[in-house]
This record gives structure tokens, C-alpha cells and sequence, in this order.
């Protein structure tokens, strides 16, 4: 179990505990594997669960408002707004549980494991384009939504040589993943500030997303510029 604090968290959010869980059985010791014979081709196998929870804090200064120094009239001492912070900003949260065997035949000599992995990130940490008529330009951090991670790994390794003074391993391994975003607060979409890069729930997070283009014209000085673009609305029309 942890149990996490940090000055990096809005002044709204006291600590955050995070719990682990594991568990291995090992089906090679049993004696029905040993009686089967299996032993003998299959020296160790074993299956493996695990939860666990883990957060990753806010940048060191984002939860808080903060201002910057410049001089006034006559030189006086004066401050313009910096960031707006955010007190209600806490950490991401990850939940993941892990579901896994791993065997190895002939002394180990070789030996496999796979695992299926589902993560879910909750409060996940977004910055949102603030109006500047609230007195304070750029961004504000706020905890954004949910999204989901999961996939495959798999690890084949192979002890081709072994010796007193060299040992030779060959190792292969595969994975895969899904990433979707499950939800935003505030709506079905959402565009990182500054950049090209939109969250839609339903769709993998960071996604570059553009305007279909259903026609141009192109000048005819050589250059091959296009120009008079016509771009799909989204309802039939252009």
C-alpha cells in the first residue's frame, strides 16, 4: 500500500493512497504435474495475477496561481498574472491488473511468458485554452477524463551456449496495444492547446486529426498550389 502526498497538488486534494496485489502459482510443483510426467519436458510453469495502482503528480507548479515580477510606472515594484492554477488539480491515476503464465522446457533452457495487461487511466491531466477576459492568458490543467490501455506481451528466450566463461542468450519479444479514450469532462472531444492534437472519446488519445478534403484547384503558373479547398463538413456538405 502507498500513500502519496505532494506539494504539487491543488489545495483541494489532501493524498491519494494507492493498493498492490500479487499472486503466483507455481503448477510445475504440484504433484499431479510431477506425476504426469510433464516434469520431464516442462520443468517450471507457473501462473501469475496482479493489481496495482499507481498516479503521476501534477507538474511542480501547475496547481498554483502564480504571477511574474516587472516594473511598474516610475520603476516601481509591480506583477503581472502568470498562471492561473487550479486547486482542485490532482494526480493521474493508473488501475491495472495483469493476467500472465510463463513456462520453460528443458532445464529452462527455453522459456516463454505471456500477459494481458488492462490499464485505465483516470483523471488523466490535460491543459484547457483559457478566455482572456478572465484576466489570465495560456492554459489551465485540469483532470480530463478516463482512458483505457490494453494489449498483449509476450518474451521468448532462448540460452543457445552456456559455459564456464560465455554464456549466449537469444531473446524475441511482441507486444501489442489499444489505446481509447473513454471519457472527457465537458464533452465528446477535446483539443490540446496550442497544438494539432484532439481527445475524442472513442478514438486513441493524441490523436493528429485534419479536415477531409473533397476538392481543389490547383494554379496553373507550375507551382501546383492549391487553392479554392473545399473540406467535408461533417453533414453532407462542404
Amino acid at each position: 500500500m502507498r500513500w502519496d502526498n505532494s506539494s504539487a497538488f491543488g489545495a483541494n486534494v489532501n493524498k491519494v493512497v494507492y493498493p498492490k496485489y500479487g499472486l503466483s502459482y507455481v503448477v510445475s510443483d504440484e504433484d499431479f504435474w510431477k506425476n504426469s510426467g510433464l516434469l520431464n519436458h516442462i520443468n517450471s510453469f507457473r501462473f501469475r495475477a496482479a493489481y496495482g495502482e499507481a498516479g503521476k503528480a501534477p507538474g511542480t507548479y501547475d496547481a498554483l496561481r502564480t504571477f511574474s515580477p516587472f516594473s511598474g510606472p516610475g520603476d516601481s515594484p509591480a506583477v503581472t498574472p502568470l498562471s492561473i492554477g487550479n486547486p482542485n488539480l490532482g494526480p493521474e491515476r493508473g488501475k491495472e491488473y495483469e493476467l500472465s503464465f510463463d513456462a520453460g522446457p528443458w532445464n529452462d533452457r527455453l522459456t516463454y511468458e505471456l500477459t494481458h495487461y488492462h490499464k485505465q487511466t483516470v483523471d488523466a491531466i490535460l491543459f484547457q485554452q483559457l478566455a482572456p477576459s478572465i484576466g489570465f492568458s495560456g492554459t489551465e490543467p485540469f483532470n480530463a477524463g478516463s482512458i483505457l490501455n490494453t494489449g498483449w506481451e509476450s518474451a521468448l528466450r532462448f540460452n543457445a551456449y552456456s559455459s564456464a566463461n560465455l554464456n549466449w542468450d537469444l531473446a524475441v519479444n511482441y507486444a501489442t496495444n489499444q489505446n481509447d479514450v473513454q471519457s472527457l469532462i465537458g464533452g465528446a472531444s477535446y483539443v490540446t492547446a496550442g497544438t494539432n492534437l484532439r481527445h475524442a472519446v472513442g478514438y486513441p488519445a493524441f490523436g493528429w486529426w485534419s479536415y477531409r478534403l473533397e476538392s481543389a484547384q490547383v494554379d496553373t503558373t507550375g507551382h501546383g498550389i492549391p487553392s479554392t479547398m473545399q473540406c467535408d463538413n461533417g453533414k453532407g456538405g462542404t
